[in-house]
C-alpha cells in the first residue's frame, strides 16, 4: 500500500491518494479473492482434499469455525487456510454442516473430497448425529479421524489430573508465589549470583499441558535457587512469607523434588510425540508410526532399570547439591520457628527436621516406583486414546518404512477397491503398476505410474491433526483485537486470510491487483 499512495501522488495532486477507509477494503477484498483462488488451483492440482475444521470464539463474542484443507503438492502435503465463517443459530451438528457443506462442494468441483480432522467434541465426532456421520451420509468413501495432537492432550491431561494432582498443585503454589515481585526480583538475583541464566517459573493452563513441561523443567534445573529464594521470602512476618516458608519445606523433601522430576521426564517425551503431530508436512503414516514408537518407549520406560538408574542419579544428584535428605521429612516447627531458622544454612535446617515414624524405602525402591506408575499408567491412558482410532485398511502399503508392505497389491488390494470409482482408478493397471514396482519402489515415477500416484497422494493428503485451525484462531486474535472488536465478520476473514497465507499473499502481481481495482467502477481520479 505504500508503493501504491506513492504511486498515485507522484502523479496526481496530494489530496488523492487512495488510501481511505472505503478504498482499503476494496483492496483488502480484491487481494484475498486472489489469494483464494491460488488456492482453489493448489487444490486442483493436488486432484485430493482433507478438510480440517475447529471453532472459536473471537473477541467480540462470536462463534467461528475455521475451515482448512490439505493437499498433496508434488508429493509435498501442505495445508492451507480457506474461509472463516460465523455460526449465527445454534451450535450444532445440523449447523455446522450446513455452513461447511458449501465449501466442501466449491472444492469438490475442482478435487475429490477425502475426509476430515476434528478434535473431539461429540459434536463433530459423533457416531450417529455427529459433523462427520451427517456428512459420510453424503459421502460415504469419507474418511474421519481425532486429531493425533488434541488426543495427546487428552491422554497427558488424564496423567496430570488423576495421577499427579498434588505434584501439579504445588508447582501452581510455586508459580503464585513467585509471580509476586519481591520474591521474583529475589530469585532473579539468586540466580544471578549462582552464575545462571535467568528464568522464570511459568504457571500451568490446564488447556495448555505443555506450559507443565516448562514449569517443571524451570523447577528441576534451578530447585536449589528457588530453595534460597523461598527461604529469603519465608523471613517475612506476612501471609506472603508463611506461604513461602511452608512452599520451601515442602520442597525439601526428597519425595516431591522426584516426583518432580520423573513429571518431568514423562512431559518431555510427550511433547516430543505433541511437537511431531503439529507439524504440517507430517503424513498420517509417519503420525502412526510416531505414536507406536512413544507408546512402546512408555512401556519400555516403566519397567527399564537402566532408565531408572538414569532418574535415580540425577535426583541423587540435586540431592546433593541442595543438601537434602533422601528420605522423607516431616516439620514440626512453628512459623515462627521457620523464620528465624531461615537464617541458618540449608543443612543446618533440615537437620532440625524429624524423620517419619513410617517404614521408609530407599531412594531407589522409590524411584522404581514412582516410575512403574506414572510412565506405566500413562501407556494405558494412550493405548484407550489411540486404539480406537480409525485406521483406513490398506493404508499400511503406501508407508514406505514398512518395506516388507510398501507398494504391495495384496496390502493396498482392499485401498484400491474402496477408491477404485472416486479416484477413477482402472483396477488392472493399477495392479500391474504395483506389482512393475514390486520390490523396488525407486523404480517408481509418478508420470509413468498415474494410478499409484493417486493411491499415494491418499497417504499425503490425510491430515494427522487439526493444528492450522488453531494456528488460524492464533491470527485472528491478532487481527480482531478487543480495540478491534467491531470488524464485519466478511472483513475480518478476509484479514485473517491475508495474515495467515501471507506467502500467497505477497507472490501476489501488484499490477493485477491495480488492474481488478481500476476495472471495478469508474472513479473521480482515474488510477
Amino acid at each position: 500500500f505504500k508503493t501504491l499512495r506513492e504511486h498515485v501522488l507522484s502523479q496526481y495532486s496530494s489530496h488523492v491518494d487512495y488510501t481511505s477507509k472505503t478504498i482499503f477494503n476494496v483492496f483488502v477484498s480484491i487481494m484475498a479473492t486472489m489469494v483464494k483462488d491460488l488456492i482453489l488451483t493448489e487444490v486442483e492440482q493436488s486432484g485430493t482434499f482433507y478438510v480440517m475444521i475447529d471453532e472459536c470464539k473471537d473477541n467480540d463474542d462470536h462463534e467461528q469455525i475455521a475451515f482448512c484443507v490439505r493437499l498433496s503438492n508434488g508429493g509435498v502435503p501442505k495445508e492451507r487456510f480457506v474461509a472463516m465463517i460465523r455460526i449465527k443459530e445454534q451450535f450444532d451438528a445440523a449447523t455446522i454442516v450446513a455452513t461447511v457443506r458449501p465449501q466442501i462442494e466449491q472444492l469438490s468441483s475442482v478435487a475429490l473430497f477425502l475426509g476430515m480432522c476434528t478434535d473431539g467434541p461429540n459434536v463433530m465426532i459423533g457416531k450417529h448425529n455427529g459433523v462427520a456421520a451427517q456428512l459420510r451420509a453424503i459421502y460415504p468413501w469419507m474418511i474421519n479421524n481425532h486429531c493425533g495432537g488434541h488426543k495427546v492432550n487428552l491422554s497427558t491431561g488424564d496423567v496430570v489430573k488423576k495421577d499427579v494432582p498434588k505434584t501439579v498443585s504445588l508447582l501452581n503454589q510455586l508459580h503464585s508465589a513467585f509471580n509476586s515481585a519481591k520474591t521474583s526480583d529475589i530469585f532473579e538475583k539468586i540466580q544471578k549470583a549462582n552464575n545462571e541464566e535467568v528464568r522464570k517459573i511459568a504457571g500451568y493452563i490446564e488447556v495448555r499441558w505443555e506450559s507443565l513441561s516448562n514449569t517443571t523443567d524451570a523447577v528441576v534445573d534451578r530447585y536449589r535457587s528457588i530453595l534460597e529464594s523461598l527461604a529469603v521470602s519465608g523471613e517475612e512476618s506476612s501471609i506472603h512469607g508463611t506461604t513461602c516458608a511452608g512452599l520451601y519445606h515442602r520442597m525439601c523433601s526428597a519425595d516431591v523434588l522426584m516426583d518432580i522430576l520423573i513429571l518431568n521426564k514423562l512431559l518431555a517425551m510427550t511433547k516430543l510425540l505433541s511437537k511431531a503431530l503439529q507439524s504440517s508436512t507430517i503424513t498420517y503414516t509417519q503420525a502412526n508410526s510416531e505414536v507406536t514408537t512413544t507408546i512402546n518407549a512408555l512401556k519400555r520406560c516403566s519397567t527399564d532399570e537402566e532408565f531408572i538408574n538414569e532418574v535415580h542419579d540425577e535426583v541423587k544428584a540435586i540431592i546433593e547439591k541442595c543438601c537434602l535428605p533422601d528420605t522423607e521429612v516431616v516439620i514440626y516447627q512453628t512459623r515462627h520457628k521457620t523464620r528465624q531458622m531461615t537464617q541458618q544454612t540449608l543443612p543446618g535446617m533440615l537437620a532440625k527436621s524429624a524423620p517419619t515414624a513410617a517404614k521408609t524405602l530407599s531412594l531407589k525402591e522409590k524411584v522404581s516406583r514412582k516410575v512403574s506408575t506414572l510412565f506405566g499408567s500413562t501407556y494405558k491412558y494412550f493405548q484407550k486414546r489411540f486404539g480406537d482410532q480409525e485406521i483406513l485398511v490398506g493404508l499400511d502399503g503406501l508407508d514406505a518404512t514398512s518395506p516388507d508392505k510398501y507398494l504391495k497389491y495384496s496390502v493396498l488390494k482392499p485401498l484400491v477397491e474402496k477408491y477404485a470409482a472416486v479416484l477413477k482408478l482402472n483396477q488392472t493397471s493399477t495392479q500391474m503398476e504395483l506389482h512393475h514396482i514390486s520390490g523396488a519402489p525407486e523404480k517408481y515415477a509418478a508420470s509413468s505410474h498415474p494410478n499409484v500416484a493417486k493411491l499415494l497422494s491418499i497417504k499425503n493428503t490425510i491430515a494427522a491433526s487439526s493444528c492450522t485451525p488453531e494456528r488460524v484462531f492464533s491470527a485472528m486474535n491478532r487481527v480482531k483485537t478487543p480495540k478491534r472488536s467491531s470488524l464485519v465478520d466478511s472483513r475480518t476473514a478476509e484479514l485473517v486470510l491475508l495474515s495467515y497465507e501471507k506467502e500467497l499473499t505477497k507472490e501476489l502481481d501488484l499490477s493485477t491487483v491495480l488492474k481488478k481495482f481500476k476495472e471495478q467502477e469508474n472513479r473521480r481520479v482515474p488510477l
